[in-house]
């Protein structure tokens, strides 16, 4: 049971080493695209449990940005019709 433990560190850090060699001009669009929708799809980990609240927190930021972008934008469209009838 030893062997499994040192196996995975030994590949953890070569993976860290090889991801510490790579340039930025060479990051796979496609490749880290692909995984994250694998990790939204596969319902049944950890990870998709303990990142469950950043997903939600999100959700949450995406509508409410989205709504003060709404009210703001009516806001101006209001105030541009109330000088623009002043005038």
């Amino acid at each position: 049971m030893s062997e499994a433990p040192a196996a995975t560190a030994a590949a953890a850090t070569a993976a860290a080493a090889a991801v510490g060699h790579m340039p930025a001009s060479e990051l796979s669009v496609d490749l880290h695209a692909g995984f994250v929708k694998r990790q939204s799809e596969d319902t049944d980990t950890i990870e998709y449990v303990l990142t469950e609240h950043l997903r939600m927190s999100g959700v949450y930021w995406g509508l409410t940005g989205a709504g003060a972008s709404e009210a703001r934008s009516a806001t101006l469209n209001h105030t541009t019709l109330t000088l623009k009838h002043q005038l």
